[in-house]
């Protein structure tokens, strides 16, 4: 995760917009535009970052998903000495359209889907493996969403 400063400087960059913008709010976009850039806000730059920032928060929380899930796969194939694999009649071909079908948004829908390099040379067991860990993440980030309603 990113260090404490950067999500703090995060935090006070937007409660600053937050409260310029409504000191604001009988000014026009371009009169609040030209009064940050007086105040030495370059509103574009800071944006951007704050994307980015962003993109690297989402980025590692679904990183620290993949890895509890992993973790939770790698207990249960402890527990049952490796034999009960959920994707074990699956063809290479099922479990790289499978994986596919998980990491790709549906059209017109903003995801930051995960990412994996060089699927087709990876082999019938570690595609297996990074089904179960997809679908563990998934859930666990479905609990997660549901918990917070």
């Amino acid at each position: 995760m990113q260090n404490n400063d950067k999500v703090r400087d995060n935090f006070v960059f937007i409660e600053a917009m937050a409260d310029a913008i409504s000191e604001c709010d009988d000014a026009s976009l371009d009169e609040i535009r030209e009064e940050l850039k007086a105040d030495g806000v370059d509103l574009n730059e800071s944006v951007k970052k704050l994307m980015d920032f962003v993109r690297i928060c989402a980025m590692d929380a679904k990183r620290e998903s993949l890895d509890a899930a992993a973790e939770s796969r790698k207990a249960k194939a402890t527990e049952n000495n490796g034999l009960a694999r959920k994707f074990a009649t699956f063809t290479k071909d099922q479990l790289l359209a499978r994986i596919k079908s998980l990491t790709t948004p549906p059209e017109g829908q903003f995801s930051l889907a995960f990412n994996f390099r060089e699927l087709d040379g990876k082999n019938q067991e570690d595609l297996a493996s990074i089904l179960e860990d997809l679908e563990d993440a998934m859930t666990l980030e479905n609990k997660n969403n549901e918990d917070r309603s």
